[in-house]
């Protein structure tokens, strides 16, 4: 929790490339329903991310759909300009929520 905004936090680790996106996946799928019981955000945390390729550009485009039309936020927080631009260049087109810093988080939960 965050000022008493509660969320539940994902840390993926070092890299997002195949094989890894379907476990982050399939992971952040089972923490919305299970922990955060489909009502609290969840927070993709991408600080020790350093890079990510066509396939977990897809991967991120299919947590995105999954959380459209939900109530519950998809919300990815520390995420560096090169992984926002191979995103972008992957032709994502959805809102997306890209947090800078925690001080930031507040103002989205809200």
């Amino acid at each position: 929790t965050i000022l008493d905004d509660k969320y539940v936090l994902v840390k993926p680790e070092i890299g997002l490339f195949y094989p890894a996106v379907a476990y982050l996946t399939n992971r952040v799928g089972k923490v919305a329903q299970q922990e955060a019981k489909g009502i609290y955000p969840v927070v993709v945390d991408f600080d020790r991310l350093q890079g990510i390729d066509y396939t977990a550009s897809k991967g991120i485009e299919k947590l995105i759909n999954a959380f459209e039309g939900k109530s519950q936020q998809l919300i990815f927080l520390h995420v560096s300009r090169h992984v926002i631009n191979s995103i972008e260049n992957f032709g994502m087109t959805k809102k997306i929520y890209f947090v800078d810093n925690e001080d930031n988080l507040v103002n989205v939960l809200r």
